[in-house]
């Protein structure tokens, strides 16, 4: 799995991709669409640059493009209707989406209850109609998306960026993705900000300040989520010592991915795969190891037609 930069791929639909998704643990990573939230089932806290968001059933989101994001479940996992829109969509009718960027907060809170109510049924309505590809099904996807959009410009709040600030911005993002994508494939080896700074032809302290402005971490914060999230990969292999996969993770040693992992799951690392009966008293947040996995078409629709049947 890529960390770094997630590329979407429109299959279906020329800038549109839509699933459902039953996510434990998604490390940091960012991508070039828009991205529309709903929680169809679960709870947990979702990471947008350096705002955290407690979110639960019913609750959506809207994330700008290039936006650096992290999911986590509480207890079990969370499924999620997962909209992706490129900043494309619609160009020739509404080019300004280009250059949108909305104020990322928990949709529900600027929404009247009118008004997301008729957000959600667009949200289900949209994704179980893009999962069934029906004959015109495209016609549909369209104007379900385009009535959510105009919905968000109504009650949400954002700025139209002027071109030269749009430009900036772009450049700002093509830095973010140079570095996330340098860690991606050195992750294994001792990584140094120095090696970043060089790289970017700036000071190690302005490197610093960056990561923690765009990324809402530190370097060494976000590293050690990349680490942690290719240990917790090699995790069920039984086969593998802890020497091993701390080595194939880019860990020091294995002390070091036990720290790691305690800080992030609030459960040790050895602790890990054993019975449920076994580990009762210290149980981790989440399954990692779960990660995150697609929900069938199938499994989709039904989630989508129970939340349908609760809510709207």
């Amino acid at each position: 799995m890529k960390n770094e930069y997630e590329i979407i791929r429109h299959t279906k639909l020329k800038h549109i991709h839509a699933f459902v998704n039953n996510i434990t643990y998604r490390n940091f990573h960012m991508h070039s669409d828009f991205e529309l939230l709903l929680v169809l089932q679960g709870m947990g806290r979702i990471k947008v640059k350096n705002d955290i968001f407690a979110v639960k059933e019913k609750d959506a989101l809207l994330i700008n493009p290039n936006e650096i994001h992290e999911f986590e479940a509480v207890e079990d996992s969370m499924k999620l209707i997962i909209i992706q829109f490129s900043r494309h969509f619609c160009n020739d009718y509404y080019p300004f989406l280009r250059n949108t960027c909305f104020k990322t907060k928990k949709i529900k809170e600027c929404f009247s209850d009118n008004d997301y109510h008729k957000l959600l049924k667009l949200m289900t309505t949209f994704t179980d109609t893009y999962i069934r590809a029906d004959a015109f099904f495209a016609f549909s996807c369209v104007s379900l998306l385009l009535q959510t959009l105009a919905l968000c410009y109504q009650n949400m709040e954002y700025i139209i960026m002027e071109e030269n600030e749009y430009r900036e911005h772009k450049r700002k993002k093509d830095r973010m993705n140079r570095i996330s994508s340098y860690i991606d494939e050195n992750y294994l080896y001792p990584i140094r900000l120095k090696d970043i700074a060089e790289m970017e032809n700036l000071s190690v302290t302005h490197v610093s300040h960056f990561f923690t402005d765009n990324f809402g971490v530190t370097f060494q914060e976000y590293l050690n989520s990349i680490r942690l999230e290719h240990a917790l990969q090699l995790a069920g292999d039984k086969n593998l010592s802890l020497s091993a996969i701390s080595e194939m993770s880019g860990f020091s040693d294995p002390k070091y991915l036990h720290k790691a992992f305690f800080n992030r799951f609030s459960c040790p690392f050895r602790e890990y795969g054993v019975p449920a009966h076994a580990a009762a008293q210290k149980e981790p947040k989440a399954d990692p190891g779960a990660l995150q996995q697609l929900c069938s078409d199938g499994e989709s629709l039904a989630l989508i037609a129970a939340f349908s049947e609760k809510y709207i």
